[in-house]
């Protein structure tokens, strides 16, 4: 009855199984099949894992170096920003600079007239 059920189970002529003359060649087949899957199996595993450490390893350094970034940029940020305040203390300086300069000349101006409407005074005076 074991052989009709192993004639049973037996595939076409394509099919490996198909050459097998016994049961216990068919089994050791299978046995070799399973150890060579198995095997690649554990390849796969092993370098799966290999590739997913190298990938976290990667991830992590771009991580890293995307903080660096992100930090000189906040450096960099607060730097224009210094120096547009400075450039704007600059500016107003200038500004204050240039009206203290106008309103001194003005001022010598007027001292400067008021001399001569002094002077002209003191000529009637006399």
């Amino acid at each position: 009855m074991s052989n009709d059920r192993y004639r049973f189970h037996r595939s076409t002529d394509s099919d490996p199984r198909s050459t097998f003359q016994s049961p216990q060649e068919e089994i050791e087949y299978w046995k070799q099949l399973y150890k060579e899957k198995s095997t690649e199996l554990d390849e796969f595993v092993s370098s799966s894992k290999e590739l997913e450490e190298e990938l976290e390893a990667e991830l992590k350094s771009k991580e890293d170096s995307v903080r660096e970034l992100q930090d000189t940029v906040q450096k960099l940020t607060n730097e224009l920003k210094d120096h547009k305040v400075s450039c704007c203390l600059f500016v107003s300086l200038t500004f204050w600079q240039e009206s203290a300069r106008q309103a001194s000349s003005q001022s010598s101006a007027q001292i400067l007239q008021l001399q001569v409407q002094c002077a002209d005074v003191n000529l009637l005076i006399l």
